[in-house]
C-alpha cells in the first residue's frame, strides 16, 4: 500500500505493501505478496526509489497487509487511510 498524491510533483513512495498481482515479464515477485523499499541509494541513483523489493509472508490479507505496514512504520491507533482501489490485489485468494 502506498498514496501518492499525482499532483504534488517530487513526490515519492518509501514502502509500498503489495499483494500479488502480475504477471510481469521482467520479475516474478509479482506472484507472491512483496514490500518494495525505498533506499538512499536509489534516490540518489534517480531510479524508482522503492525498487528494492522483499517477499514476505507477513500478510496475505488486505487487513494484515494494513496492520503490517502500521507497525513497521510505528503508527499506533488513530485513523489511517488507504486508497480502497488497492483491496483486489489481496482477493485472489
Amino acid at each position: 500500500m502506498d498514496y501518492i498524491r499525482k499532483d504534488e510533483p517530487g513526490s515519492i513512495a518509501l514502502l509500498r505493501c503489495n499483494g500479488e498481482h502480475g504477471p510481469h515479464k521482467l520479475y516474478d515477485h509479482h506472484h507472491f505478496c512483496h514490500v518494495h523499499r525505498a533506499t538512499a541509494e536509489t534516490i540518489q541513483k534517480g531510479v524508482r526509489p522503492e525498487s528494492v523489493i522483499e517477499v514476505t509472508e507477513e500478510y496475505s490479507l488486505y487487513q494484515e497487509a494494513i496492520d503490517y505496514f502500521l507497525n513497521l512504520v510505528h503508527i499506533k491507533g488513530g485513523d489511517a487511510f488507504f486508497p480502497t482501489n488497492q483491496i483486489e490485489m489481496f482477493n485472489t485468494k
